[in-house]
């Protein structure tokens, strides 16, 4: 599940979802549009914040996991 998909099913706005992971607005967005990928200890407070529905392989574009 992507980080947006997830905040959407569970009704959350970008800011609710970026204060719940303890990180800036701007940088959850960049994380759901895939133009950043978050670094390990993001990764595990997005796996915590979620209760493991988005994992770090929801990070990797789905070009680079066939490749």
């Amino acid at each position: 599940m992507t980080l947006l998909d997830y905040r959407k099913a569970n009704g959350l706005t970008l800011a609710a979802l970026a204060k719940k992971l303890g990180s800036p607005v701007s940088t959850v967005h960049s994380w759901e549009c895939l133009r950043r990928r978050p670094d390990w200890k993001a990764v595990a407070r997005i796996e915590a914040a979620t209760s493991g529905q988005v994992t770090a392989s929801d990070f990797v574009p789905r070009h680079e996991v066939a490749a």
